[in-house]
C-alpha cells in the first residue's frame, strides 16, 4: 500500500493486534458502532478474539426499506406465497412442515411451517464458528488452494472425472473463479449441493429419453410424475433433441413434479449461454464444461453481482438493492432455491473445507442481515434439533 509515497506493510497486522488484545467488551462495542444489535455483537466478538482477520459487516435490511421489518418479511416469506418456502417431504422433516396445509409441492416438497421459516430465517441462529459462512462474501478475492476446491468435491463423481476440455472439475472451477471473480470453493460447494455424490439425471446426457420413456408412461398412479394435464401442454414434444445436454447447476429446474422439473431443466439447457453462440457454434450447454460455464455466468449476473453475494441472500433475497434488467423488485421472489435448509447444508460444505485444510484463519468477508422488530430471544428450532438429516451437521 502506497501513502503519501511511503509503502506501509504493517496495516494489516497492526489491525490484527488491536483486535487480539482487545477485550471482549470493547469487541462488543466496535461491532456495534458498526450497526449490529448487541445480540448479534456479543456473538461475533467471540468469533472476532478467535478469527481476528475475519470481518463482519453488517446489511441493514429495514434501512434500505423501512417496510422491510422483520414481520414483514416473514410474511412475505411464508403466507404471502405458499410455496416460496419448502421442506422435504420425507418423515424426519416433519417438524418443520406447515401444520394445516397438507399439500405436496415440487417433487414432493412440503410447505415449511411459519416457525420452521423463522427459525433459518434468523441470522442469530448462525452466528457460530461453522454456521455462519452461509453470510461468507462470495465475491471475495482472497485465492483458494487447488486442494480445498477439489476437498469440497470429495467422494463425488466430479472429484477425479475430467470434463471434455481435458480439466478436471476443481481446476476449472478455479479458473471459473478467477475469471468471474466469483469464490470458485462457493462453486464447487453449490455443484455438490445440487448434484450430489452420482448427479441428477439434468447432467446424465440423456435426460431426453428419459423425459421420453416418463411421458409414455405417465399414465402410471405415480407422485413422479406431473398430473396429466401438465403433459399435455408439451404433448408431441421431441424430447430427445434434450440428450447431450447438461444443466448442472439446475438453473430453472422447477415445478409440479419430477417431469416437470427436468423439462424445464432441459429447456433451460437448451437455450443455453447466447452470448457464446458464435464461439461455441450454438448457445446450448451441449457439454459439461458449456453447462458449468454458462451457469455460473448466469449465477453471477442474477445473484452474485446483483445484491444476493451471500448463500443466505440466495435464499432469502432481502436487499431492496436486488433488481430485475428492468429495473423492478426482485425481493422475496427472486431467490435461487426453496429449500429453507439450503443455505445451512450448503455453508457447512464450505466450513468442514476450509476446517480441512486449515483456511480458517484467513480473511473471511461476512455480511449478516440485520432487520428492526426482531423478537427479543433467537426464533427456536421447531423440530427441537431432532431432525435426523439435521443432526448430521451438528445442529
Amino acid at each position: 500500500m502506497m501513502i503519501s509515497g511511503k509503502k506501509i506493510f504493517l496495516l494489516l497486522p497492526v489491525i490484527l493486534c488491536v483486535f487480539t488484545s482487545m477485550a471482549q467488551d470493547e469487541i462488543i462495542h466496535t461491532l456495534m458502532k458498526r450497526g449490529f444489535p448487541l445480540d448479534y455483537a456479543e456473538k461475533l466478538a467471540v468469533l472476532q478474539k478467535k478469527y481476528p482477520n475475519w470481518h463482519f459487516e453488517p446489511l441493514p435490511v429495514t434501512e434500505l426499506n423501512p417496510q422491510y421489518t422483520w414481520e414483514y418479511v416473514l410474511y412475505m416469506e411464508t403466507d404471502k406465497e405458499p410455496s416460496r418456502s419448502l421442506i422435504s417431504g420425507k418423515k424426519e422433516f416433519a417438524g418443520y412442515f406447515h401444520p394445516t396445509d397438507l399439500r405436496t409441492y415440487d417433487s414432493g416438497c412440503r410447505r415449511a411451517s411459519k416457525e420452521a421459516v423463522a427459525y433459518f430465517l434468523d441470522p442469530r441462529n448462525f452466528l457460530n464458528e461453522r454456521d455462519i459462512f452461509q453470510f461468507r462474501n462470495l465475491r471475495h478475492k482472497n485465492k483458494v488452494p487447488l486442494r480445498v476446491i477439489k476437498f469440497a468435491l470429495r467422494n463425488t463423481f466430479m472429484e477425479k472425472e475430467k470434463l471434455e476440455n481435458g480439466m478436471t472439475y476443481y481446476k476449472f472451477l478455479a479458473r471459473l473463479g478467477s475469471y468471474f471473480h466469483i469464490d470458485p470453493l462457493f462453486l464447487a460447494s453449490r455443484l455438490r449441493q445440487e448434484q450430489g455424490i452420482k448427479g441428477t439425471p439434468l447432467v446424465s446426457g440423456k435426460c431426453g429419453t428419459l423425459l421420453q420413456n416418463m411421458e409414455q408412461t405417465s399414465s402410471k398412479k405415480s407422485d413422479l410424475f406431473s398430473p396429466n394435464w401438465l403433459l399435455k401442454k408439451i404433448d408431441e414434444h421431441n424430447y430427445l433433441q434434450y440428450d447431450g445436454l447438461y444443466n448442472f447447476f439446475n438453473i430453472n429446474a422447477s415445478g409440479d413434479g419430477v417431469f416437470t422439473i427436468y423439462f424445464n431443466g432441459m429447456k433451460e439447457a437448451q437455450k443455453g449461454t447466447p452470448e457464446m453462440a458464435e464461439k461455441w457454434g450454438s448457445p446450448q450447454w451441449n457439454t459439461r464444461w458449456k453447462a458449468i460455464f454458462g451457469g455460473t455466468l448466469k449465477i453471477a449476473r442474477l445473484y452474485v453481482y446483483n445484491h444476493q453475494n451471500t448463500i443466505y441472500l440466495q435464499k432469502w433475497n432481502v436487499d431492496f438493492r436486488s433488481r430485475t434488467t428492468q429495473g423492478t423488485s426482485r425481493n422475496f421472489w427472486g431467490q435461487y432455491m426453496q429449500n429453507i435448509g439450503a443455505a445451512f447444508c450448503e455453508s457447512c460444505n464450505t466450513w468442514r473445507t476450509l476446517k480441512k485444510h486449515r483456511q480458517l484463519k484467513y480473511p473471511q468477508h461476512f455480511i449478516i442481515p440485520v432487520y428492526s422488530g426482531m423478537p427479543p430471544l433467537p426464533c427456536p428450532d421447531p423440530a427441537k434439533g431432532k431432525c435426523i438429516y439435521y443432526r448430521q451437521f451438528g445442529m
